[in-house]
């Protein structure tokens, strides 16, 4: 049972802060288009996590917030330079195929959501630091010839990892169980690395019969090239 005292100071407490709530939200109101924009980025800049801004159809990262300046050392919020070899330079080898991958799905509109787990290392240190990604679509441009990938990511420990990797094994393969026979044949021939050709022959099947069990693998597992059919058989241990 609630002590009366306790839950009249609780109310109050309420009120108070709904108060609060109610007049900050009308400051936030009075603000100009500017106002705005500042009060947004001094946010952003407070993050305990890496938020960068990427144009997936120029390839260049045009934004990142103080904790993303500082997990690959650069000065400017701002760097509108910097292309896509030297955003990848700061992945580690065996992960930089699934930032290839997100920024081709978000590019070819396959995607306007991407998560993923990937190491990353800053100029100032040697050590590859995980962490744990969400893309998004921010913005696009009437012509349609920019479209602004917004990617928040956060470090995490190699246990986390452990855990999310064991959790993917596990939808993936409620994925994979969906898979006729056939259609995880050709799964494991392509995660081998096998052409189109060469799995025909190996198959004795037509490359039209091995169009159509390659495009109902995709629309089963939700996927949307090659490349992610490979990541998807690793995850899965295949």
């Amino acid at each position: 049972m609630n002590h009366p005292h306790t839950t009249k100071e609780n109310n109050i407490q309420t009120e108070e802060l709904n108060r609060s709530i109610e007049f900050n939200a009308d400051i936030i109101k009075g603000f100009s288009d500017q106002q705005r924009i500042q009060f947004l980025e001094k946010v952003f800049e407070h993050l305990p996590l890496a938020v960068f801004i990427y144009d997936c159809i120029n390839l260049q990262q045009i934004w990142a917030n103080k904790e993303a300046r500082k997990r690959i050392n650069i000065s400017s919020k701002y760097p509108l330079k910097k292309t896509l070899n030297w955003y990848l330079s700061h992945f580690h080898a065996d992960d930089k195929h699934i930032i290839i991958e997100s920024i081709n799905a978000f590019a070819s509109n396959n995607a306007s959501e991407f998560i993923a787990v990937y190491r990353i290392k800053s100029d100032e240190t040697d050590k590859w630091q995980p962490n744990h990604c969400k893309s998004i679509v921010f913005y696009e441009t009437d012509d349609k010839t920019s479209k602004y990938i917004l990617t928040m990511a956060l470090n995490i420990s190699n246990e986390e990892i452990d855990m999310q990797k064991n959790e993917c094994k596990r939808k993936n393969e409620a994925l994979y169980n969906l898979l006729t026979k056939r259609e995880k044949q050709v799964l494991q021939y392509i995660a081998k690395g096998n052409c189109s050709s060469e799995i025909s022959e190996i198959m004795n099947i037509s490359k039209q019969t091995l169009a159509t069990y390659r495009k109902n693998i995709l629309k089963k597992l939700n996927l949307h090239s090659v490349n992610s059919l490979i990541s998807f058989a690793l995850e899965t241990g295949l």
